[in-house]
């Protein structure tokens, strides 16, 4: 049986929202879309990633990062402005 594997896995999906929006679980877009969405994408082809000699996992994120600092307490922005 031939099974599939990964080689390597590019996560570049990205959204920078200025205002709240949130999906329908109730997830702010940002953190849902360049956060959550890879690290399930990621976790979902592990075993086929681990089916490969040396698999990669990149990711790649913009600068838009930089224009808010990371609140443990608050990811999603919910609470603030």
């Amino acid at each position: 049986m031939n099974e599939t594997r990964v080689d390597v896995l590019v996560n570049r999906a990205g959204v920078f929202k200025t205002g709240l929006e949130t999906t329908d679980s109730g997830l702010g877009v940002t953190f849902a879309t360049n956060t959550l969405g890879p690290f399930l994408l990621t976790n979902l082809l592990m075993p086929a990633l681990r089916r490969s000699e040396a698999a990669r996992v990149i990711n790649v994120s913009s600068a838009a990062m930089y224009f808010a600092k990371l609140n443990l307490d608050d990811p999603q922005f919910l609470r603030r402005p």
